[in-house]
């Protein structure tokens, strides 16, 4: 990352003066005072769609500078006016004026010197190497590091898909020459050209700062430290909950309803709040036939698009990490709902055996502590992404709080508004 000083035009200083209204409306002169100009470029280095230097045919990078005006009044110094166009402390206005550009000069050359010795500082304790290895092989490299970390599947996934992005767009930069310019280069080109969400710009963004943090002190100079106030940054989705027609006739339809493994799940989230990968990670084993208290101890993962599932931990609610177990009090109307579940399994196990009648005790004990409250008979769990295809069909019928259809995490939204009344 290339450094370069700022530069100041010549400037001048003028006696000026600005059109006033007074109160009664009519328009007047002020007094004219001692104005100086000057221009303040900074020199940035060009860059093409991808972020990369071009570069003249000598091999230097091309240079632009950018200019902005700067102004200083010297209110102190005489400039009433004397003949046509002539006004006094004109000496002593061009001496102000002289003063403070040098001293701009003096401060910009102070911060190019500072800013140069940071970076050959961070340069010479950076490693060549890593410097110096392109960006997309950085990042293949930073990922192979973080495969054995224990990152759940899903997380990892979305890592790979993130690094992606940044390794199509980086493809001839070195992790070195990365600078905040580039960075933002990169941002421009998710928004504008990729059409890309706040969200997955800022995930992609936050690979690429996750694997320059871990080889930081190899690589020396950090580009993040001024990309920060840029960095992406999505808002977050109102919640939707149901509204309460739609939860009134929600109601019904589950009271009218057997309690099939859709119906159940529905309700468990209407009534605990629990998550969707929760709910199919529920066994008969975490729930208290006496008390209707659930232990929420597993769940449901999927991997990006829904392809593949897997169990895994429930999200944690504590800041500690020893025991991720949640749990969620029972109530009559919750334990009423597990035990017509219960009930419903047991039924269909007997007539898989082709036996008739009324579930007894002797049938219920047949529903096994293992098997997953709204998985399938023959012990399997249910898929999270099928379900939440399910639900979109079948929430056609329903609206939420903010005029559009809810999702199934907005029967979670639902429960935590309405739990006091609804469980």
């Amino acid at each position: 990352m290339n450094i370069y000083p700022k530069k100041y035009s010549e400037g001048k200083v003028t006696a000026c003066t600005k059109k006033q209204r007074s109160k009664d409306g009519k328009r007047y002169e002020s007094a004219p005072k001692w104005v100086a100009t000057i221009k303040e470029g900074t020199v940035t280095e060009v860059r093409d769609d991808q972020g990369r230097i071009i570069r003249e045919e000598n091999g230097s990078p091309k240079l632009q500078t950018k200019w902005r005006n700067l102004s200083k009044t010297f209110g102190d110094i005489d400039c009433s006016p004397y003949g046509k166009g002539r006004h006094r402390g004109v000496r002593e206005a061009e001496a102000a004026f002289r003063q403070w550009r040098n001293q701009l000069v003096a401060n910009a050359e102070s911060e190019y010197a500072a800013a140069l010795a940071k970076a050959n500082t961070a340069m010479a304790s950076g490693n060549p190497m890593i410097a110096a290895m392109p960006i997309p092989e950085f990042m293949e490299m930073y990922l192979s590091e973080r495969k054995d970390d224990g990152i759940e599947a899903s997380t990892l996934e979305g890592y790979h898909y993130s690094a992606k992005i940044v390794s199509s767009y980086f493809t001839d930069m070195t992790i070195g020459e990365l600078d905040t310019e580039a960075l933002k280069s990169f941002d421009r080109y998710m928004r504008n050209q990729k059409g890309l969400s706040a969200t997955m710009r800022q995930k992609a963004c936050k690979i690429l700062k996750q694997a320059f943090d871990a080889h930081k002190r190899q690589i020396g100079t950090d580009p993040f430290v001024d990309f920060k106030k840029a960095m992406p940054s999505p808002n977050a989705a109102s919640p939707n909950p149901l509204d309460a027609k739609s939860l009134m006739k929600l109601k019904r339809e589950i009271d009218e309803s057997d309690p099939t493994p859709f119906i159940c799940a529905v309700e468990i989230a209407l009534r605990t709040g629990m998550r969707i990968g929760e709910i199919c990670g529920l066994r008969w084993q975490d729930v208290d036939s006496e008390t209707g208290n659930i232990y929420v101890r597993n769940a449901i993962g999927r991997t990006k698009g829904g392809t593949a599932c897997y169990e895994k931990l429930p999200k944690r609610t504590g800041k500690t990490n020893s025991d991720p177990t949640r749990h969620i009090p029972g109530t009559p109307k919750i334990k009423a709902m597990f035990d017509k579940r219960r009930r419903f399994v047991a039924s269909q196990l007997k007539a898989m055996d082709g036996a008739t009648g009324a579930v007894t005790k002797e049938d219920l004990k047949r529903v096994q502590p293992s098997m997953f409250v709204v998985g399938t008979l023959d012990g399997a769990y249910a898929n999270p992404t099928v379900l939440g295809r399910t639900w979109r069909g079948f929430s056609q019928a329903y609206m939420g709080t903010r005029g559009r259809r809810p999702t199934f995490h907005d029967l979670r939204n639902a429960a935590l508004s309405e739990i006091p009344t609804f469980a």
